[in-house]
């Protein structure tokens, strides 16, 4: 609980240094972050595709380029 109030009084405090335009777009991020489903403590969100084939699958590898590096990522993270 201790570490909610902080990230709260944190969160507060970087609001309180952003120009007044930009506020409104943190409000919308709050909404939508607000109105997404709980998930598990700890989890990341997971991508859930309803319907499809695996050609159709097949045909999506390789068109994102998500850049990067997960590994150096989650080494960089967990150090």
């Amino acid at each position: 609980m201790q570490q909610q109030v902080s990230l709260k009084e944190s969160l507060i405090k970087v609001i309180d240094d952003i120009p007044e335009d930009k506020i409104a777009s943190i409000l919308d991020f709050a909404l939508f972050m607000k109105s997404r489903p709980q998930s598990e403590e700890g989890s990341s969100p997971r991508i859930v595709i309803k319907e499809g084939s695996s050609k159709k699958l097949r045909a999506l590898v390789g068109r994102f380029g998500l850049g990067g590096d997960a590994v150096a990522d989650a080494e960089n993270y967990w150090e």
